[in-house]
Parts: C-alpha cells; sequence; structure tokens
C-alpha cells in the first residue's frame, strides 16, 4: 500500500462565494519516496472528480475523467513541484479573488 484513502473534509473559502476546497486524508507509506506517493494519488480513485457533478469519473464528458477542470490523463508527476506549506497557504488565500489557477511553488500562472 502506498496510500490509502482516511476520509476528507470541505472547507469554503468564502462566505459570499461558493468556493471551496475539498481536503482528501490519506495514510501513506513513509518508505515511499514523494515520487511514488504522488503517481499513486493521481492513479486513486479519489483523485479523478469535477467537482460539479454528482456523477462518477467514468461518465466524464467525452469519457475522459478529470480532476477539476484538468484532463485526468494530462496530469503526471513530473507536472508538479516542490513548495512550502506558507507558500501553499498564501496561494490558498489569494485563489478566491482569482481569476486563473497558479503554480503553488512559482506563483506563475497556469495554462
Amino acid at each position: 500500500m502506498v496510500l490509502q484513502l482516511v476520509g476528507s473534509d470541505i472547507v469554503h473559502l468564502d462566505k459570499i462565494t461558493f468556493m471551496c476546497v475539498q481536503m482528501t486524508h490519506f495514510a501513506i507509506d513513509v518508505d515511499r519516496d514523494d515520487g511514488e506517493i504522488l503517481a499513486s494519488l493521481i492513479s486513486s480513485p479519489e483523485y479523478a472528480h469535477d467537482y460539479a457533478s454528482p456523477l462518477p469519473p467514468e461518465s466524464a464528458p467525452l469519457g475522459k475523467p478529470v480532476h477539476g477542470r484538468w484532463v485526468l490523463e494530462e496530469i503526471n508527476v513530473g507536472r508538479f513541484e516542490a513548495t512550502t506549506a506558507d507558500r501553499a497557504e498564501a496561494v490558498l488565500h489569494r485563489w478566491p479573488t482569482s481569476r486563473t489557477g497558479q503554480s503553488l511553488a512559482t506563483g506563475s500562472h497556469l495554462t
């Protein structure tokens, strides 16, 4: 077992919007490296969700599962960058007023 789902919480970001973050909690095998854990997360069924429909990932438009607004098959370990908890928290605090996604590591806009 690289990781196993243990629960989740939803955090609402602003009382006047519908913006929220789903925090999904996993138990991980601490003897695995970060790349293995991230690859296992990306391939887990809990990662595939559009957050807009109650339908299972197999029912996604065009039959392609998604994570948020991104097609899941385009997400891989190489597209992630290391960051700190402080930088990630700062991006999340700016997110409700931002119009585009941002890289947690660099603050650059994602395309």
